[in-house]
């Protein structure tokens, strides 16, 4: 009997279509045991490299999110002390235009 059961797959789920083999019949003879083995011990390696790989780029990923997220904390920042100086200024501009007024329309308002 031929194990023919295939795990399904979901679109977007990283497997690479094409580099799966097919699960072969279990091994009958010792030298075809070897061999079955041999496979899998390769194909073990193979994932165990790509994981290696994957968690790499996803400590690589989480570094640039931690760095995006103190850019915008700081971005925050300087917005808001750009936000207190646009305020500081305006205050200024309309003070120093009333110490412009001559002495007589500051003190009677004419």
């Amino acid at each position: 009997m031929a194990y023919t059961h295939e795990r399904p797959t979901r679109e977007g789920s990283g497997e690479r279509s094409g580099k799966r083999e097919p699960p072969s019949e279990p091994a009958t003879s010792p030298t075809e045991a070897r061999e079955w083995i041999e496979k899998g011990l390769v194909r073990l390696n193979t994932l165990e490299g790509e994981l290696g790989r994957l968690r790499e780029g996803c400590l690589e990923l989480e570094a640039e999110a931690v760095a995006w997220s103190s850019l915008e904390s700081e971005r925050g920042r300087r917005i808001r002390t750009l936000e207190r100086e646009r305020y500081r200024i305006e205050r200024l501009e309309a003070e120093l235009g009333f110490r412009r007024l001559p002495w007589y329309r500051r003190w009677f308002g004419t």
